[in-house]
């Protein structure tokens, strides 16, 4: 069984979020295209009220003699609205 390993952002509702969250439902409702501004606010997914799941621009990364792999996430690259990050193994 192979593992893998993935990193996501997690923004919690703020006021923006309120603010987006009500414009999306509305188009939503109205069958009418989601702005883009929107969209790209949600990452492109379906948003859940409490809190959304966001992409972060992480880049893999191994050592030079090949022995360590990882992840790195550069600090000045995470969304502002991005309130919790999250590191986790699957399976």
């Amino acid at each position: 069984m192979a593992m893998s390993t993935h990193v996501v952002g997690f923004v919690q509702p703020d006021e923006r979020f309120k603010v987006m969250m009500a414009i999306y439902g509305t188009c939503k409702m109205a069958g009418v295209s989601i702005p883009p501004e929107v969209e790209k606010f949600f990452g492109g997914g379906e948003p859940d009220p409490t809190a959304f799941q966001v992409s972060l621009p992480v880049q893999e990364w191994k050592n030079p003699e090949g022995t360590q792999e990882g992840y790195e996430l550069r600090v000045k690259d995470i969304p502002a609205h991005v309130s919790v990050i999250r590191f986790y193994n699957a399976w």
